[in-house]
């Protein structure tokens, strides 16, 4: 290629400057279309990794989602182990002093009764929410 461009460079030098310009401008041309090759490539593995981001995103929430979900319930649980505590020890400690001779079994129908009542409310109450 180079003895073409100084051959024609020797008969018309005009001839030689274009042939010049006309190389310089397709190696222009080709590394303009190298570059966009590349950024062509580079948009595509951008794209995915947006792609696996938004996934990795959107897993995260549903297991926080899970979490606090799982955060509520052993609250709720907490909170009607508390309220038993607070309100049927109190009935159940009445009625073992009121009635000795019946040796707990009315106080544990009682109470057991009064659970029952309790975990229906606090059933409804969740389901409500």
């Amino acid at each position: 290629m180079l003895q073409i461009v100084w051959s024609a460079f020797r008969k018309n030098w005009s001839v030689g400057i274009l042939s010049l310009a006309l190389i310089g401008l397709g190696g222009l041309v080709w590394r303009n279309h190298s570059l966009a090759e590349q950024r062509d490539a580079l948009q595509g593995e951008l794209s995915g990794a947006v792609r696996v981001n938004q996934m990795q995103r959107q897993l995260y929430e549903l297991q926080l989602a899970s979490l606090q979900t799982a955060l509520q319930a052993a609250r709720a649980r907490e909170q009607a182990d508390t309220d038993r505590e607070q309100v049927f020890e109190p009935i159940e400690r009445q009625i073992d002093e009121t009635e000795p001779e019946n040796d707990g079994r009315v106080a544990g129908v009682v109470v057991d009764t009064l659970g029952r009542l309790h975990d229906a409310r606090n059933h409804r109450r969740a389901n409500a929410d």
